[in-house]
């Protein structure tokens, strides 16, 4: 019989077994690439989420700051933050991602610290390198939930629940013992303080006219440079970063009832409605009519 769990370095492995399955309100998606990939669309949704590179190496892009990721490597980003991966050298790379809402997870983890999901990632957001007996535990936590995923047996959606709970516990668990979250801080080269200077000074002025030329001048270097390492070190270009930015920013904006999708516009520095409104379903795949009737919506039903 085929073996459909577990995995080995890429030079001993076959075609990888790869999938997307929903499983309990929770997505488990396994893909291996050897090509040059970077997310297109959805850099932030309403999921948690959780990935886990297998093999290969990653930049892992969350909000500002841009993270090296390499094999045995698990990445938390919070539901509403701006996420990209792109490559480092070689394309070659095997991941496994982990998306959920708030749902009964959030019941596992009562009695714990974090108490929820939100506590979890709003406490973990980031990365967290495993090596030894710690990449071991979370490698075979994660072979229990991909074995429950394919079987779908008797139970599988509580065990696949529990064994993401699990996860987020140990995980936590390992961060506590090492008295610190993981970060990107110390030595770092110039060009990633650059770009992260910058991504901080579009998220903090999105609402005023900016355009590539006025940021180069403004950080003293080349448009030409910044065009190259931002999308080299984030995913995105500058243009992009600055809509996705903003389209979040009017989303966020479109939840409030008093706001109207003209004033959203205006008030995150779109000068063209119909620009905005392209910009917008581009990146959540609704218009922002769609998105004000939909949230409205699901906000009654909550009540």
């Amino acid at each position: 019989m085929e073996e459909k769990i577990g995995w080995k370095e890429s030079d001993e492995r076959e075609k990888s077994h790869e999938y997307g399955i929903w499983v309990g309100g929770i997505f488990v998606e396994r893909i291996s690439r050897h090509y040059e990939y970077g997310m297109m669309r959805r850099h932030f949704h309403s999921e948690y989420e959780i990935y886990y590179l297998l093999s290969g190496e990653r930049y892992y892009f969350i909000d500002q700051r841009t993270y090296p990721v390499t094999s045995g490597t698990l990445v938390f980003v919070n539901k509403g933050q701006i996420h990209k991966t792109s490559m480092v050298r070689d394309p070659d790379h095997e991941r496994i991602l982990i998306q959920m809402k708030d749902n009964n997870i959030s019941q596992l983890l009562e009695g714990t610290q974090e108490r929820n999901l939100k506590g979890f990632f709003e406490k973990n957001s980031g990365i967290l390198s495993l090596e030894g007996e710690d990449r071991k535990e979370v490698e075979m936590i994660l072979k229990r939930i991909e074995a429950e995923t394919l079987g779908g047996g008797y139970g599988a959606e509580g065990m696949v629940q529990a064994l993401v709970a699990e996860l987020l516990l140990y995980a936590s668990r390992v961060q506590n013992e090492r008295g610190k979250k993981e970060s990107d801080e110390g030595e770092k080269p110039a060009r990633h303080s650059k770009v992260q200077e910058v991504a901080e000074y579009i998220s903090a002025h999105i609402q005023e006219p900016m355009s590539l030329e006025s940021l180069a001048d403004r950080f003293f270097v080349s448009k030409y440079y910044l065009c190259r390492i931002f999308k080299e070190i984030t995913g995105f270009t500058v243009n992009e970063f600055i809509n996705v930015t903003r389209v979040k920013y009017a989303a966020s904006l479109l939840e409030r009832e008093q706001w109207s999708i003209t004033s959203v516009a205006e008030e995150v520095g779109y000068d063209s409605i119909t620009y905005f409104e392209r910009m917008f379903k581009q990146y959540l795949d609704m218009t922002p009519r769609q998105y004000k009737k939909r949230f409205a919506q699901s906000d009654r039903e909550k009540k």
